[in-house]
């Protein structure tokens, strides 16, 4: 005797049982899910660019004085306004985040568009940390910027010597 199926024989054994294919009018295609627009909230620039973008104008600063205790602080002055910061802390004209103390400078991180790093040294009076004089107004040439500082830059002599009386 031979045994008997207990389905019935189906064209498509992977099929659940019972379904049935449907028929008659065919359902549009479901649009497509879009992944978010996110190249719409960054473009891309070139080097060349992003080159063009001019970096923020950094104030002359000084750094006053170091605070040692549980944590180290340094007091930075610019623009004869003194503010007390730590590692991690934006300066108070949002231009630089400090970096790191050390115990005669201080490192700045520039908040522009290519963050650059900048030195502010202890010093008795603020001064811009990179001079790069103008063709035709080095130090001591006739000319330069006179005045109480010295060697040319705004506020000292034209060239070193004795001073007139």
């Amino acid at each position: 005797m031979a045994a008997k199926p207990m389905e019935a024989w189906r064209t498509d054994p992977f099929l659940p049982a019972g379904y049935r294919p449907r028929t008659g009018p065919v359902s549009r295609p479901k649009p497509p899910i879009r992944d978010l627009p996110i190249a719409s909230w960054y473009r891309w620039e070139t080097p060349e660019k992003r080159a063009q973008i001019p970096d923020k104008p950094q104030p002359a600063r000084r750094m006053a004085g170091i605070i040692v205790s549980d944590k180290i602080y340094a007091i930075i002055e610019t623009n004869g306004v003194s503010e007390i910061v730590q590692p991690g802390d934006m300066l108070g004209d949002r231009l630089a985040v400090v970096d790191r103390i050390e115990r005669d400078k201080v490192v700045l991180k520039t908040t522009d568009h290519l963050p650059k790093y900048l030195t502010v040294r202890m010093a008795s009076a603020a001064r811009l940390e990179s001079v790069t004089p103008s063709p035709g107004n080095e130090p001591g040439a006739p000319g330069a910027p006179r005045g109480p500082g010295g060697r040319g830059y705004p506020g000292g002599p034209v060239a070193p010597g004795p001073m007139p009386m």
